[in-house]
């Protein structure tokens, strides 16, 4: 190289050039890209029914008593009640702070807030979005849409996934058993051996063990409900 300088000086001027038109393309596509995926947390409280809630946020160990508002549920804030029922509200991260989802959340249950993100910027095309986890009892979810832009509401059970669009549901967790059902709007049921079953209005289905069983009307013959509850109370 020292003994061909010129040669070194057009490596030189090469690699320069090949950065200059890397950075020259990556920033804009950088920019475009956090524009189009960046995301902010949803606000999200919880009310106080009936009774007193028991709450333990992320990265703590102790669960404490809450009997009023508590505002600011942050993700991995796990919910529990006994006799008791309280509400998660949704609230996108606007100025005027539109609700996309309730969960009213009703007694013996418990219900792990994953996340509840929107988009950070109006040119993206992504949904507003909330992740539960339940693991035990029974809840009420209702997921609205904005003027803006549609949300998407995921369920994670022990037994699979739904996956929700604007409407209103019942989610029941009760031992081995799961039932989704659909007031209004649209669901994806996925069990843990991925079987998927789409549910539409009035309808409803249920994992019993592996087995998913529907979709089926979601009125209930009053006689094969009585021996369902007997059989989960082993009468």
């Amino acid at each position: 190289m020292r003994k061909n300088p010129e040669r070194l000086a057009w490596i030189v001027l090469l690699l320069a050039f090949t950065i200059f038109v890397g950075a020259l393309a990556g920033v804009p596509l950088g920019i475009r890209a956090y524009l189009l995926s960046g995301r902010r947390d949803q606000y999200v409280s919880l009310e106080v029914q009936r009774g007193t809630l028991r709450v333990m946020a992320a990265g703590r160990g102790v669960p404490i008593a809450i009997a009023e508002r508590y505002d600011d549920v942050s993700a991995r804030t796990v919910v529990t009640t006994d006799l008791a029922q309280g509400r998660l509200i949704f609230q996108a991260p606007q100025e005027d702070a539109p609700v996309v989802a309730s969960v009213q959340i009703y007694d013996n249950t418990e219900v792990t807030l994953t996340s509840a993100r929107s988009p950070r910027f109006a040119v993206s095309q992504l949904p507003h979005q909330a992740t539960l986890q339940v693991e035990s009892g029974r809840v009420r979810i209702n997921v609205t849409n904005t003027e803006d832009r549609p949300t998407v509401a995921d369920v994670v059970t022990p037994h699979g996934h739904i996956q929700l669009k604007e409407g209103s549901y019942e989610v029941k967790v009760n031992g081995t058993r799961m039932e989704v059902t659909v007031r209004n709007g649209q669901a994806m049921l996925t069990n843990n051996g991925e079987d998927t079953v789409y549910l539409g209005p009035a309808e409803r289905a249920t994992i019993d063990g592996e087995r998913v069983v529907g979709p089926q009307p979601a009125a209930r013959d009053l006689i094969q409900s009585l021996l369902t509850v007997a059989c989960d109370l082993n009468l």
